[in-house]
């Protein structure tokens, strides 16, 4: 989930998602609906560890307050459009944004690592030769939550017993062009309340 005091939608924009909210703003969503206070270490359970991918999978909560919770806002604002596996177990993940863009994702397994490829902006501006990324130039900077949500559609596609054990944020975009996005969402990705991923697991490329 987002940090601390980044900020809200203007008034009459789109509902916020639960990844789009601090703890304490979640924590006050779930209060504001008359669930208790340890419910919000419930979600979190949940969706940070890629197990839920919206309200109706947090089968820790009760059904009325999931119900609740979905006419606030989803669990998650983007959703995975489509897959395609390659022959050596790759898998290549096209993400729709809820504003209709497309960034791409791919799980790279190797032994016994899952390494997901995440991107950081929707399209690029630097325009390298080699890159077919740049050819339309850069949409937009994608916001922490949209990182932090191909990790957690990556997670939904293993097996209960794997997990993503690395990442390296080479996807599409220059990720120093949107590092306030996404250190948070790499902080949100180490932490042992979401997917554990340690520090030397991280690979940014630019």
């Amino acid at each position: 989930m987002k940090p601390e005091g980044t900020g809200s939608p203007p008034e009459g924009g789109p509902l916020r998602s639960a990844t789009a909210l601090s703890r304490e703003e979640l924590r006050e969503r779930i209060l504001a609906l008359g669930g208790e206070p340890f419910r919000t270490r419930q979600v979190e359970e949940s969706l940070l560890k890629g197990k839920a991918l919206a309200w109706e999978e947090v089968k820790a909560l009760p059904v009325l307050l999931r119900e609740r919770l979905q006419e606030t806002g989803p669990l998650l604002s983007s959703r995975l459009r489509a897959l395609e596996a390659a022959p050596d177990g790759t898998r290549k993940m096209a993400v729709l944004l809820a504003d209709g863009l497309l960034v791409e994702a791919a799980l790279i397994p190797s032994g016994k690592r899952r390494t997901l490829c995440l991107s950081t902006q929707a399209g690029c501006p630097v325009g390298c030769r080699f890159c077919a990324s740049g050819i339309g130039g850069l949409a937009r900077n994608l916001e922490t939550h949209e990182i932090l949500e191909q990790a957690l559609l990556a997670q939904h596609l293993l097996l209960p017993a794997e997990r993503v054990t690395h990442l390296v944020v080479m996807g599409v975009g220059e990720p120093l062009l949107n590092l306030n996005a996404l250190l948070p969402a790499l902080d949100t990705l180490e932490s042992p309340r979401s997917l554990g991923i340690g520090a030397r697991r991280i690979v940014l490329s630019t």
